[in-house]
């Protein structure tokens, strides 16, 4: 039985779900059950396992969910990991992601340019882009296998839903994170 998880035990995958090419993901679309912020991307197997969430969800609670956030290539993720370090500090940043290598590479590409944003998201994307080819993944976002969702929606509910499709959720600060497998 699933259950919900802490934030580090997120980043664990090795094996690359991810989509091969640009022509792989598209900018997604609200669903029947399901609304999605402004140039969210989406893979067809990810769009199926939300659809399959947000279907079990809306027959719970008669409602649907917000996802804020979908696939992330390394030129999203490195901006999103920017705000976090920013925002939450570079401890809590290490904190939370269980491959220590891997997010201090990021935390020092930030550190080397921390005082110019541009500067510093480009360096860790380009950290991003070298870890992912030699199939390190520190976020699933990467792998196309994670969403997050407004928190407006009823946690039981949802994790009854992520549950039946198979995966977990894990609450961070400011959304749910929810890894579907």
């Amino acid at each position: 039985m699933s259950r919900l998880l802490p934030y580090n035990v997120l980043f664990t995958k090795q094996t690359p779900d991810k989509p091969s090419s640009s022509k792989d993901y598209f900018t997604a679309e609200d669903g029947e059950h399901y609304t999605v912020l402004k140039d969210i991307l989406m893979t067809e197997s990810l769009k199926k396992k939300v659809n399959e969430v947000a279907d079990i969800y809306f027959a719970k609670k008669r409602s649907g969910i917000t996802v804020t956030s979908g696939y992330r290539p390394a030129e999203r993720q490195a901006p999103a990991m920017y705000a976090k370090i920013v925002n939450e500090g570079e401890l809590r940043v290490r904190k939370l992601y269980k491959n220590k290598g891997a997010v201090d590479q990021i935390l020092n590409a930030y550190r080397a340019n921390k005082g110019n944003p541009d500067a510093a998201i480009q360096a860790i994307t380009a950290t991003i882009e070298k870890q992912v080819k030699s199939g390190v993944f520190i976020s699933n976002h990467l792998l196309s296998n994670a969403i997050d969702v407004r928190m407006t929606a009823n946690l039981k509910a949802l994790n009854e839903a992520v549950i039946q499709v198979g995966g977990r959720i894990v609450v961070e600060s400011n959304h749910f994170h929810l890894e579907l497998h």
